[in-house]
């Protein structure tokens, strides 16, 4: 399978709080462009993912679509972005996405696969088409958990991953130009999570 890489830089037309201005990316933005190419059959499925630093913007959504012809299917995404200035998005077609093949292997596909069904349901937990409203599903980690359950992994392992996760995510945290305050604050926040990390089970 081939893949057509596409990148938005939402913050150059949507002025609005960072979840809500990411979640509008998404289902008004994102998701209808490839699902409409999906459902004409230019694209075999489309997931996505928010990340900083591509040259569009610090803030930019990024989709990863799987096509027989990624050529026609990059022709058939600008022709719908018509409404758009070129500016805001970029297109590589045939695109060979390097990350994930790094961590996946041979495997990239199967899991390209699996986050696209992903996408789709992060679409339709923001758009509270599922069992729960949004707030239940932003303090669960469903996919992770089940993931996680098939790596044989227990609870107070699963527990151990996501003190990590935490801890790293606060390191990255840009406090260069927040106050005293804040920083004392994170500092403790560290502090704790560093004594639970040391009480938890190392994971290999």
């Amino acid at each position: 399978m081939e893949y057509l890489a596409f990148a938005l830089a939402w913050p150059r037309f949507i002025d609005k709080p960072l979840r809500e201005a990411k979640r509008e990316a998404l289902t008004d933005h994102v998701a209808p462009l490839f699902d409409a190419l999906e459902l004409d059959g230019d694209i075999e499925h489309w997931s996505h993912s928010f990340w900083g630093g591509d040259e569009l913007g610090t803030k930019v959504i990024r989709v990863v679509a799987a096509s027989d012809d990624p050529e026609h299917a990059a022709a058939q995404t600008r022709a719908a972005l018509t409404s758009y200035d070129p500016e805001h998005y970029r297109i590589e077609a045939p695109h060979e996405p390097e990350r994930f093949r790094a961590f996946w292997g041979d495997g990239l596909d199967t899991w390209l696969e699996a986050r696209a069904r992903l996408s789709s349901l992060s679409v339709a937990a923001i758009e509270g088409e599922l069992g729960k409203p949004l707030a239940w599903h932003a303090r669960q980690n469903r996919p992770g958990h089940i993931w996680a359950n098939q790596l044989g992994l227990t609870y107070m392992d699963e527990a151990s991953v996501y003190a990590r996760l935490a801890d790293g995510y606060l390191e990255q945290l840009p406090l260069e130009n927040a106050d005293e305050e804040t920083k004392a604050a994170m500092a403790k926040v560290r502090d704790h999570l560093g004594e639970a990390i040391d009480g938890l089970p190392e994971l290999g």
